[in-house]
């Protein structure tokens, strides 16, 4: 048995754990003499109180794992409770300030081994020259290596670095990075702004008519 906690806004994310579970079940080769079920608690948003209670009731059921939640505080108590008790905890929430126990798996990839992949991918693309449009500074965290690349120094590659302000249009942002002659974008925004993100690009390009360029994202809710 695994066991969810899910805060007030999770709800697309408890969606996906449900088909994770159910899809594990329907894999006759993945686990074939075993079935998995999933037992989901709400909590209200940034409450440890109540997530130690509920993380208590999950154990005392027999849960073998438990899975989030994922706001800071909750998820410090919940991994610290499984630590005592060597119950696995899952995690999914990039945060580069967690230190993680013995019993900890966090499905998100460490900042440097995501951003090293980041530049490869630049160098795969061949870019000569991009534009960074992020919102958050922890951003720069995930962007590190790419950001240390020689080549800029060297200045055979040059980067456009944008940071979105809140409350400014994505529009704004998208015409200087146009007048600068960018066409390559990387993009750090939070999950919830993506579709706003795309629409202003999509208006945008159909503004100039015509676009040869790429984006990728960062964020690995997207992929």
């Amino acid at each position: 048995m695994t066991g969810g906690l899910f805060e007030s806004d999770d709800d697309s994310l408890q969606v996906v754990f449900r088909y994770i579970v159910d899809k594990v079940n329907t894999d006759q080769v993945l686990l074939p003499t075993s079935f998995l079920s999933a037992t989901v608690e709400q909590l209200e948003y940034q409450d440890s109180f109540q997530a130690s209670r509920k993380v208590c009731d999950l154990l005392s059921q027999g849960m073998v794992a438990i899975f989030g939640p994922q706001s800071i505080e909750p998820r410090a108590t919940v991994r610290s409770t499984c630590e005592v008790l060597h119950v696995p905890h899952i995690e999914t929430k990039w945060d580069f300030r967690t230190r993680l126990d013995n019993h900890t798996v966090h499905l998100f990839p460490f900042a440097k081994t995501l951003s090293k992949a980041y530049l490869d991918l630049v160098k795969t693309k061949n870019w000569k020259n991009f534009a960074i449009v992020y919102e958050e500074n922890e951003a720069l965290i995930r962007l590190e290596e790419l950001l240390k690349d020689p080549l800029m120094q060297e200045k055979q590659r040059t980067v456009l670095v944008k940071q979105s302000l809140p409350g400014q249009e994505y529009r704004k942002l998208l015409k200087e990075i146009g007048k600068a002659g960018v066409k390559n974008l990387i993009v750090d925004v939070p999950t919830e702004n993506i579709i706003q993100f795309l629409r202003h690009v999509c208006l945008f390009h159909c503004f100039l008519l015509y676009y040869s360029g790429h984006e990728f994202w960062t964020r690995g809710e997207v992929f």
